[in-house]
């Protein structure tokens, strides 16, 4: 399938920086086929493509996840490991609306920034932007398994609708990728839990895109699903 034709701008997160207590270790630095999982979906979120991705993970994982060496990666610190996925989607949004492009930072604590040399994006917040981004793409870094073929087309959906939520289904359940709409981004810091909640709060705009892919309700959780997921 050819790649999306967009006039939307959309750009991602991806919440990298969970202690993975059920794994026992950093499960997103773990490897899957030729890197690790997170970079395996920081690599197939460059090929829908989107406009940017902000990785959130703790400074000690950044050399293992070997992110790819693209500027449109940027590396945020969460370096909480008890937090919640919903704070890495927070720190995320404050790197894209916080950072000038080619800017860096060096930070410590939860807090968001990046000390690699990988250059910021330009922020999202500006109304006065003319190419403010249309919509955020959350994707855990612990479902590698979702195909670029579902990223594109939860992309192509949006694009049709971007006042609309997109979650990427498959059979009766809703899983990732989830693309929020620029005028529900002010809606997340309010959340009281997970981003579960925008739907349950906007039922009549959430989009469900099916598609013949267990990927997009597939992540790891423990050495079981991880050697199920790599046959080792």
């Amino acid at each position: 399938m050819p790649p999306a034709t967009r006039t939307t701008r959309i750009r991602a997160i991806v919440p990298a920086a969970g202690a993975g207590r059920r794994m026992g270790r950093a499960k997103q630095t773990l490897a899957y086929g030729s890197s690790t999982m997170v970079a395996t979906v920081v690599n197939a979120l460059l090929d829908v493509p989107v406009d940017g991705v902000v990785v959130v993970t703790r400074a000690e994982l950044v050399e293992a996840s070997r992110l790819p060496d693209d500027p449109r990666v940027v590396v945020a610190f969460n370096e909480d490991p008890s937090a919640q996925m919903i704070d890495s989607v927070r720190i995320g949004l404050r790197a894209l609306s916080g950072l000038d492009k080619g800017a860096t930072e060096q930070t410590t604590g939860q807090t968001t920034g990046q000390a690699t040399g990988i250059p910021c994006m330009a922020p999202i917040a500006d109304r006065n932007d003319a190419q403010t981004v249309d919509g955020i793409m959350v994707v855990p870094a612990d479902m590698p398994m979702i195909r670029v073929d579902s990223y594109r087309r939860c992309v192509a959906e949006f694009s049709r609708d971007p006042s609309r939520l997109v979650i990427g289904a498959y059979g009766s359940r809703r899983g990732h990728p989830m693309i929020i709409p620029a005028a529900m981004i002010d809606e997340i810091g309010g959340l009281s839990g997970g981003l579960n909640e925008l739907p349950r709060r906007f039922p009549n705009l959430v989009r469900e895109v099916a598609v013949d892919d267990a990927g997009v309700v597939r992540d790891v959780d423990t050495r079981e699903d991880y050697e199920e997921l790599t046959g080792g």
